[in-house]
C-alpha cells in the first residue's frame, strides 16, 4: 500500500482547482457563456432586450442574434469595444470575435 501525504506546497487554492477542472473537461466555453448570459444586458442597459441576445459561446466566438438590421450593424461598429467590455467583466482575454445573425 502506499503511503499518500501531501505538503503545504502540494495543495492549491479551490478557484485554482475549480479551473483545472473546468479546463480540463472542456467546461470553459459553458461557464465563460453562463458569464457573458450574466454581462450581456449591463452591457446595453435598459435597452437590451430590443438589441440582442446572446445564442451561444464557442471557441472564443460569441453568437448573437440582433433584433433587427440595424442595431446589427450597431453592434458591428461597436464589436471592439463591446469585446472589450466582457473580456474586462469576465477577468481575462475569452471572447475573441463576434458574430451577428438577424
Amino acid at each position: 500500500m502506499r503511503n499518500f501525504y501531501f505538503t503545504y506546497l502540494d495543495m492549491i487554492n479551490l478557484t485554482d482547482a475549480l479551473t483545472n477542472i473546468s479546463r480540463d473537461n472542456d467546461w470553459d466555453d459553458i461557464l465563460i457563456g453562463a458569464k457573458i448570459l450574466n454581462l450581456w444586458p449591463k452591457l446595453f442597459a435598459a435597452q437590451s432586450g430590443n438589441i440582442a441576445s446572446v445564442n451561444k459561446f464557442e471557441n472564443g466566438t460569441l453568437y448573437l442574434k440582433a433584433r433587427s438590421s440595424s442595431w446589427k450593424t450597431e453592434i458591428r461598429l461597436r464589436s471592439e469595444e463591446l469585446i472589450d467590455q466582457l473580456n474586462f467583466g469576465l477577468g481575462r482575454k475569452c471572447v475573441l470575435k463576434i458574430e451577428i445573425r438577424n
